[in-house]
């Protein structure tokens, strides 16, 4: 997890602040990850679980990916399937990160919110 914040934080502007890992969305990423292995919605190496609460002018979401972390372009994992780029990390208000081992797979979660001016 750990390694992950500091890849998430790596590619923010160096005048942003530096997120932590929240223990709100590490609960939401986990939450996520758990009903995406025990439903089997990973037929592929990454899925994107959808969050918003327009109410309060933030939307986000759940980054869920099969890999090797070690190996794994963070970049490269959150444009698949998605129109976020991760050069645009500085629109990330909140992000909470699991790593986990299930049966011999590592599976990464990323929660993260995007608060725009309403």
């Amino acid at each position: 997890e750990a390694a992950v914040m500091a890849a998430i934080n790596q590619n923010r502007p160096a005048n942003s602040v530096k997120l932590q890992n929240s223990s709100e969305l590490r609960e939401t990423a986990k939450r996520d990850l758990d009903a995406a292995i025990k439903f089997g919605n990973l037929s592929s190496s990454f899925r994107y679980v959808d969050h918003t609460d327009l109410k309060n002018g933030k939307f986000g979401g759940t980054f869920i990916a099969k890999c090797d972390y070690k190996n794994t372009d963070l970049a490269k994992l959150i444009k698949t399937d998605t129109n976020i780029n991760s050069h645009n990390m500085n629109s990330w208000s909140d992000v909470g990160v699991v790593v986990r081992t299930d049966n011999g797979q590592t599976y990464i979660a990323i929660s993260a919110v995007f608060k725009f001016q309403t």
